[in-house]
């Protein structure tokens, strides 16, 4: 209603009928030609009265179960779906660690509005800090997989709170690690004493 566009992630079978209801190649075409595919493959359908554009994607991380991803838009350009998805995607990992693989934000089960949104400024500032402390390291291990590709074998997140965790045991010494953060950037970026 207020012509915000959208990305979605589907299950398989959602939309199904529609989407093979519509002009074009069928669902299990867009699924088949997906997985032999790099790029994004999708079509125009018609859902309500309205119009969405169904994207299928090869799933990025080789998984088995879900070899190809299906998403809905609002958008038309499948391309540009396909890579406001990754992003979201990246949201979606700070999320996890934010609130079952890192600080556990969920197991507080704070009720009150003001309490919660403390909370998570806290866990938001100490995921920021962690980020920083991750990418501070200088000796990163990778792993290489079968499929040739060559990630961290630890990610930055977790690198980094394991480091920010042996610094900040004490309130005095995160003040000063905090004040060694913002004193050495503001040296080098006068904008950020503002």
């Amino acid at each position: 209603d207020n012509h915000i566009d959208f990305v979605i992630r589907l299950s398989k079978t959602r939309y199904k009928n529609p989407v093979n209801k519509s002009w074009g190649k069928s669902h299990a075409y867009l699924e088949k030609k997906a997985q032999q595919r790099k790029s994004a493959i999708g079509k125009v359908f018609n859902l309500n009265a309205d119009k969405y554009t169904f994207v299928a994607v090869k799933n990025t991380k080789n998984d088995t179960k879900e070899p190809v991803l299906f998403l809905i838009s609002s958008l038309n350009d499948i391309k540009e779906i396909a890579s406001i998805y990754k992003i979201r995607w990246k949201i979606e990992t700070c999320f996890r660690q934010l609130k079952t693989k890192g600080f556990n934000l969920e197991d507080l089960n704070f009720k009150n509005d003001n309490k919660i949104i403390l909370m998570v400024a806290i866990v938001v500032m100490a995921y920021v800090l962690s980020i920083h402390q991750g990418l501070e390291t200088k000796k990163q291990k990778f792993k290489k997989y079968r499929n040739g590709q060559k990630l961290l074998a630890i990610s930055i997140f977790r690198l980094g709170l394991s480091k920010l965790k042996t610094k900040v045991w004490t309130f005095h010494r995160f003040m000063n690690l905090l004040d060694n953060i913002f004193s050495s950037k503001c040296t080098t970026n006068p904008l950020l004493v503002l």
